[in-house]
């Protein structure tokens, strides 16, 4: 099954994570569109939880599946520069009452603002993703 997902953060708030370590978090926004078989999920999302806290909580890619029970493994694959690092998860994906674990290869780019996560098709189960 071959998917397109967007970015680290819509995942978690369609995965049902709501929370950051017990800070409440509040949907803003949550847009879904399809063209040409390829679906844009678009989520934004508030935390009561400093920058640095939620930035590190996104960063700690051994451990998200803290975020979400959605994700059961996460590992560091690789470290080719300090700001840029490829993750492993794998995933449990549930639609109605089909689930199905994926497997998600990214190339994360680290800012101290932002986060941006591009999938690995040749590794993935999703075709593109970011």
């Amino acid at each position: 099954m071959r998917v397109i997902q967007s970015i680290l953060p819509s995942l978690l708030v369609l995965c049902g994570a709501t929370a950051l370590e017990t800070r409440a978090a509040d949907l803003l926004m949550l847009q879904i569109s399809e063209s040409e078989q390829r679906y844009r999920i678009e989520a934004r999302f508030l935390v009561d939880a400093p920058l640095a806290v939620v930035h590190a909580l996104l960063t700690d890619y051994e451990q998200l599946s803290r975020l979400s029970p959605s994700i059961l493994e996460s590992k560091v694959v690789a470290t080719p520069t300090p700001t840029q690092v490829r993750v492993k998860t794998r995933i449990r994906a549930c639609v109605l009452i089909h689930c199905q674990t994926l497997r998600r290869v990214e190339d994360v780019r680290e800012s101290p603002r932002r986060l941006v996560a591009v999938i690995v098709p040749e590794q993935s189960d999703f075709a593109a993703g970011r």
